[in-house]
């Protein structure tokens, strides 16, 4: 009887071992993709900030808020007039800049660990190009490629008021409600 006893202990001890394991294996990180449009001055701008939750620590984490600009206005004025290409840009991380607090609009996405994963491979291909061109390799051209990531988002292309990031924005909102 005391071996019985014994072993039924024993054997629910195991199953609530098993149970809770079984538990944290199935509890797996989420992955979080927010587009931003601003219209804090003109042209306005867009950005894109990554974000996961890490199930095993039971925290969020950031992987930056991100936005392309040229290095300096006088060239992203110059890359915009007939007959200019290419000027120096940059890839800023706006984590602690008010534009993400003064933001507009915005969609968040739930992705997957690769389609997150490649979408921050694309913020790093674009911070090593180092390169802006007004209306071609902006800030929309870059959230563009970064959505393009994303298999289950509905990317509008870039025609009419949509050339501007606070409109592209809302078009990409439009396209996935």
């Amino acid at each position: 009887m005391k071996n019985s006893k014994s072993l039924k202990l024993r054997s629910i001890g195991l199953l609530f071992a098993f149970m809770y394991f079984a538990n944290i294996a199935s509890a797996q990180d989420k992955y979080f993709i927010t587009f931003y449009g601003s219209n804090d001055y003109v042209p306005g701008h867009a950005f894109v900030a990554f974000g996961k939750e890490d199930a095993t620590a039971g925290m969020s984490i950031s992987d930056g808020v991100w936005g392309l600009y040229p290095n300096t206005k006088m060239n992203g004025l110059k890359s915009a007039m007939p007959g200019e290409n290419e000027v120096p840009g940059v890839v800023k991380n706006e984590a602690d800049s008010a534009m993400q607090e003064n933001s507009l609009h915005g969609i968040m996405v739930e992705v997957s660990k690769t389609e997150y994963n490649n979408a921050l491979a694309v913020v790093k291909k674009w911070k090593k190009e180092g390169k802006y061109e007004a209306l071609k390799k902006d800030c929309v051209s870059f959230i563009i490629e970064v959505a393009n990531q994303i298999g289950s988002l509905n990317v509008p292309s870039r025609a009419g008021l949509e050339v501007l990031p606070r409109f592209y924005i809302l078009k990409l909102i439009e396209n996935n409600q």
